[in-house]
């Protein structure tokens, strides 16, 4: 790597705080941008990995959670399906009972009809 040429005059106050603290050595102002721009790097490749590790488990999650809607999309379907069924079943068994009622009453009609039907054979077979 080559060493940066240090200049008379204050870059940043950072800067200016290393000069002051090693003004014996030039070469130490590179060795601490050296040694903090590794500490950086390092920082940068951890908040990398970690960043890596987060998106990871929230795609995971993603998909879990596709997964999920997929399957309560095929169970409202199912119930869809059920619920027709049911609608279904239901106006079979409206127009059973209304059936039932009809029955009911030709049952008493044909009841009624074989009492009149008997009442008016005894009164021939009197005559």
């Amino acid at each position: 790597m080559k060493t940066p040429t240090l200049l008379p005059y204050r870059l940043t106050p950072a800067t200016d705080a290393i000069t002051r603290s090693t003004p014996k050595h030039q070469g130490s102002l590179s060795e601490e941008s050296d040694r903090k721009c590794r500490e950086l790097c390092e920082e940068m490749s951890a908040l990398k990995a970690s960043n890596e590790s987060e998106v990871k488990a929230l795609k995971a999650q993603l998909n879990t959670a596709l997964d999920s809607m997929q399957t309560m999309t095929e169970e409202m379907n199912a119930l869809r399906q059920q619920l027709s069924s049911y609608t279904s079943n239901q106006e079979v068994v409206t127009k059973l009972s209304e059936l039932s009622i009809k029955n009911s009453a030709i049952s008493e009609e044909i009841s009624a009809l074989k009492a009149n039907y008997k009442c008016e054979m005894k009164v021939v077979n009197k005559n």
